[in-house]
């Protein structure tokens, strides 16, 4: 789930003794008490988390076809500024890690080894091959517990490392990997189609199916047909003649045999609105299928499951029939038989079995009947196999989580009964379905947990449970927690294979499996989950960072941390926050350890780290809810996991309510002490690390609302130097006509705060009052309207000062709406003139045309840039190159320097881990190790301290 953090009680002062807890924001969210979101609104995070990441890169108002492929075309002609990127999370990160069982932990959960997202699954013979969210494919040879090994992102190999779906054809040793993040649709990062790997067990050969036949009623072929688009599954006829791809595009189909074919329109029932050379406004909404199920007796007959998460009046399943003459199909709208509703029907995921067809359906009208506690319409049956039914419903909402559910309403949550959160809330978004090769009656289902029934729906078990905390054989006595209760998966299912005798499941944690005919408890829970991210197993980095941050080792908080194991002084301690992982750590060095921790529970999001103490952390949780902690959030005991006073963590969240999902916060480059944070005001800390609470933090800016007066101004990226800051801001930051971005710089100092003008002195401006000037000073338009994702400060070595701003989206050629605006870097000296630094002496040397998500000052007039595509370096010339060589083109959400001794430039990749780049680089300033007030004054007792 989006956030998988643990209620605790109605706040923070309250103790208890023997549950898992969080603070009084997430009981909020997840027990619906929130008046303002009512009951399950805990599932609207994961679509503010995604919808934050499409609005970036559509508004101001969304993206035409073909701006990822012409981007690939050009950082292939690019040169490389040298060096090789080192992959520093490629090692097992454990979730249940006890020496992090803090107060704001999740340890005990018992998810235990975890990675990033996995979106698909497909398995044959003696190999397993995994799709990440946005990491491309790896590929494991289970019959030898091989080493994941990643053979996408190979050279001559798949550019787009958003993933949709699997299919392996054993026989031919071909794998079919459809790009374009098939969760949610236009809502997470898109692809550019379907990609065919010959020996896919050994040396890949990829051939990309990339063009398609004309849809009805048009003409011409559709170049780069799936570029942009979300493909949802690849189905196979019966005869294995035809791959069916359901896809946001609407369904088309494409010959096995001979993969020089364009594929052929089957069903797309709105073809004017298509992505094209024009906006039609609607960006295929009105297309979006999300599976498929053939008629194994006649391959001229299918149903068609259109199903846009949030309804639409096309919605519903459609049966189709093909005629051989014509050589043409044609849809009716299915009227379905049995105990479905045709017009509740949303995400719909079939599985076949032998004779059986079943249906897993999403309803996206539950939210509008007051029904927010779930969206899952049902678990449906065609006895038959018939895709036209009659279906019978075998489960809901209610039957699954009285199946050993830990989702269920009458388990207590801290004290509190939970009625808004029940299985299925999130079913738009966590979906899969499989059945038993050798049983019909045997099915497995994933919503957000495994669920398992045995005799085709009549009873249901849950073998794999959101958590196992509440259940009785949890508590709080560190060294009994697991002793009752066995393992369990990652929340958020989204992909399932069977393969010789065994279960695999793909979630938001990543992967595990077990037999198909596995052992469970007498509460129906599996007792032989095995992760395949565990050290035995090998780890296949999907990890999702947000931000990174990186620290010196203190060598006696690392003696407490790692006991008698060794740690490396000369190493660093790099922490991070990641989608639905929480936060990471993880000592670094020659000799110190080999697996990460988790130190924070719930979604990650921004990260500050002092560099002198990589102790000294901060972690977002989200909407700006930021806590601290001194020493790492090491636990010492029971003590500090279940009774806030004593624990080695604090809220610190400043008094804001319009952040964004993930919300960013940084120090000053040369003082450590201040902090700057942004909602739609700008708070400023001068305590540093030694923060007390919220209530340290105090206002410089109220960045107000958008010139319509219509919607709130809520800060982007904060960025500051040696006092001097800016903020860029969005608001309305959703992609469409009331949409403005804009920024305000000022001085980010105490004495600022003694400044009795207004905003205490900051300058408030939107990008279409923000000229920008050529090389010679002439006007030649103004900042884009466009998300401003990034924000970088450096003084020169004249001392003059210099405001950077990193836009997102495309430029103008691919992005329709007010004010698109080219450019993706510009670069100011008194925050009022602009200059666009995207271009280079020729194309090559200039940036590509990329969505950019941060930005960085690195020295000796360099500029680094994050983007969807990998980094980037703009020299003191004003050329590009890409950034070091080996790290994947996947999305760089944050560049940060290493701590003084560490010349390394550290990447937080959102799909493929932490990396780090030896490199030259500036150091910021850290806090002095040495004088740690706030640990001295609160360290438990018999703890050592600090001189």
């Amino acid at each position: 789930m989006s956030t998988t953090a643990i209620p605790h009680g109605t706040g923070e002062t309250t103790h208890r003794t023997a549950l898992p807890h969080v603070a009084k924001e997430y009981l909020h969210e997840i027990q619906g008490v929130d008046e303002a979101d009512g009951a399950g609104g805990e599932t609207k995070e994961i679509t503010s988390a995604l919808a934050q990441f499409n609005d970036a890169r559509n508004a101001p108002g969304f993206a035409l076809q073909g701006g990822y492929t012409a981007a690939v075309d050009h950082i292939r002609d690019m040169t490389s500024t040298g060096g090789a990127w080192d992959e520093v999370s490629d090692v097992p990160y454990n979730s249940d890690d006890q020496r992090y069982r803090d107060y704001y932990a999740n340890t005990t959960a018992g998810g235990g080894f975890v990675t990033g997202r996995v979106q698909a699954l497909a398995a044959g013979g003696d190999y397993l091959f995994v799709a990440g969210a946005t990491g491309g494919v790896y590929r494991k040879d289970v019959a030898q517990n091989g080493p994941w090994t990643p053979i996408s992102d190979v050279s001559g190999g798949v550019p787009a490392l958003s993933s949709g779906a699997l299919a392996y054809v054993a026989s031919r040793d071909e794998l079919w990997y459809a790009t374009g993040d098939g969760s949610t649709g236009a809502t997470t990062y898109t692809g550019d189609g379907v990609w065919v790997a010959k020996h896919a067990s050994t040396t890949p050969v990829w051939t990309h199916l990339s063009d398609g036949d004309a849809a009805p009623g048009q003409t011409g072929t559709r170049k780069n047909l799936f570029d942009g688009a979300v493909i949802q599954q690849v189905r196979f006829n019966k005869a294995g003649t035809w791959a069916y791809a359901p896809s946001s595009f609407g369904l088309w189909r494409h010959s096995t045999t001979d993969l020089n074919a364009n594929w052929q329109p089957v069903f797309v029932p709105n073809p004017s609105a298509l992505p094209g050379d024009t906006p039609t406004g609607t960006h295929s909404t009105d297309n979006y299928v999300t599976d498929v199920a053939l008629d194994p007796a006649n391959d001229g007959h299918l149903v068609v499951a259109l199903g846009w998460v949030a309804g639409g009046a096309d919605n519903g399943w459609y049966d189709g029939r093909y005629d051989a003459g014509k050589q043409s199909w044609t849809f009716a709208k299915s009227n379905v038989t049995g105990s479905i509703n045709p017009k509740d029907i949303g995400r719909t995921t079939f599985a076949r079995g032998q004779k059986k067809l079943y249906a897993l359906v999403h309803n996206p009208d539950h939210a509008t009947q007051g029904k927010s506690y779930s969206e899952l319409g049902g678990i449906y049956v065609s006895n038959s196999g018939s895709v036209s039914g009659p279906w019978s419903k075998i489960a809901d909402s209610h039957k699954l989580a009285q199946a050993g559910s830990a989702l269920d309403p009458t388990v207590k949550h801290a004290g509190a009964v939970n009625p808004g959160y029940q299985p299925g809330v999130q079913a738009w978004y966590n979906q899969f379905l499989a059945v038993d090769p050798t049983n019909d009656d045997h099915v497995f289902a994933g919503l957000e947990e495994v669920y398992e029934t045995r005799n085709s729906g009549a009873n249901w078990t849950t073998p794999g449970p959101y958590w196992n905390f509440f259940f009785s054989c949890w508590g709080s006595d560190p060294n009994a927690d697991q002793l009752g209760c066995p393992s369990t998966t990652h929340s958020d299912q989204h992909a399932v294979a069977i393969a010789n005798g065994r279960l695999y499941v793909g979630n938001d944690g990543g992967l595990y499996t077990r037999p198909v005919s596995g052992k469970a408890d007498s509460s129906g829970h599996a007792t032989d989950w095995q992760s395949l991210s565990a050290p035995q197993s090998g780890t296949p980095d999907f990890l999702q960072y947000y931000a990174v941050g990186i620290g010196k080792v203190d060598p006696g908080k690392a003696a407490a941390i790692m006991g008698t194991r060794a740690y490396d002084h000369n190493g660093v301690v790099v922490s991070g926050g990641l989608q639905d992982n929480g936060g990471s750590i993880l000592f670094t060095g020659a000799s110190s350890e080999k697996a990460m921790g988790s130190n924070f529970g719930g979604d990650g999001g921004d990260v500050l780290v002092d560099p002198n103490d990589g102790c000294r952390i901060v972690q977002e949780y989200v909407d700006l809810a930021m806590r601290v902690t001194n020493v790492c959030a090491a636990a010492t005991g029971t003590a500090s996991f279940t009774d806030l006073s004593k624990a080695h963590t604090r809220s610190i969240a400043p008094p804001e309510t319009t952040a964004r999902f993930t919300a960013r916060f940084a120090a000053d480059h040369k003082n450590i002490d201040n902090w700057l944070a942004g909602g739609q005001h700008v708070w400023l800390n001068t305590k540093g690390f030694n923060i007390a609470s919220g209530k340290d933090w105090r206002e410089l800016v109220d960045l107000g609302t958008n010139t319509a007066g219509t919607a709130a101004r809520t800060a982007t990226a904060v960025a500051s130097d040696d006092g001097d800051a800016i903020v860029p801001f969005c608001g309305s930051c959703n992609a469409g006509g009331a949409f403005e971005s804009g920024y305000a710089v000022g001085k980010a100092t105490a004495a600022a705060l003694g400044d009795t003008s207004a905003n205490h002195g900051w300058k408030v401006a939107t990008t279409g009052d923000a000229n920008v000037v050529d090389a010679g000073g002439k006007v030649v338009g103004t900042l884009p309207n466009r998300m401003i994702s990034g924000s970088d400060v450096y003084h020169d070595t004249t001392g003059q000062v210099h405001y950077l701003l990193a836009f997102n989206g495309f430029s103008r050629h691919w992005v329709e709406g007010p004010g698109a605006g080219v450019g993706h870097l510009f670069e100011s000296t008194d925050g009022v003139t602009w200059h666009d630094w995207s271009n280079g002496s020729d194309a090559s040397a200039s940036l590509p045309d990329v969505p950019a998500n941060t930005v960085k000052y690195v020295g000796d007039g360099r500029i680094a840039l994050g983007t969807d595509f990998g980094a980037f370096l703009r020299d003191a010339d004003g050329n590009w190159a890409r950034l070091g060589t080996g790290l994947p083109a996947t999305v760089v959400n944050d560049l940060e320097p290493g701590p003084a001794g560490d010349d390394h430039l550290y990447a937080a990749t959102y799909g493929r881990g932490i990396w780090k780049l030896a490199t030259p680089t500036v150091h910021y300033a850290g806090g002095n190790a040495s004088q740690d007030d706030w640990w001295n004054a609160n360290k438990p007792a018999g703890a050592a301290t600090n001189p």
